[in-house]
């Protein structure tokens, strides 16, 4: 499922929210291969798609954050 108005990350990065998983710069870097999630994350937002996002921290503390998108009702 392909759209050409996307970057290939951009389309890479939709496919991986839209599988129902949450994304974190950490997986989009090491899965992915896509360096800057949050420029991605924009390009998505300003074609319309709504991704929700959150600040999260790891067992030491440091902050990150998260990305996914709420399953539309069957």
């Amino acid at each position: 499922m392909t759209d050409t108005k996307f970057s290939r990350q951009g389309q890479l990065v939709l496919d991986y929210l839209k599988s129902g998983r949450a994304l974190t710069n950490l997986i989009a870097l090491t899965n992915l291969g896509v360096g800057s999630l949050t420029s991605r994350v924009a390009e998505l937002r300003k074609a319309g798609v709504e991704i929700q996002d959150e600040w999260s921290f790891d067992h030491w503390q440091r902050a990150y954050k998260k990305y996914w998108m709420e399953k539309a009702a069957p």
